[in-house]
């Protein structure tokens, strides 16, 4: 029960990295077009 009450950093993470991912085939209607391709190219070789 008390990891859904305080999750850790990582479990927190894979939550938002999932909710980022899941927002991909919409980046166009927000960005456009070529800002969008770009947002992608640098969410996937961002080092963290």
């Amino acid at each position: 029960m008390s990891d859904i009450v305080w999750p850790t950093t990582e479990a927190s993470e894979i939550h938002s990295m999932a909710l980022e991912f899941s927002t991909w085939p919409h980046m166009e209607k927000f960005y456009g077009g070529d800002a969008a391709e770009e947002l992608r190219r640098i969410h996937l070789t961002a080092q963290l």
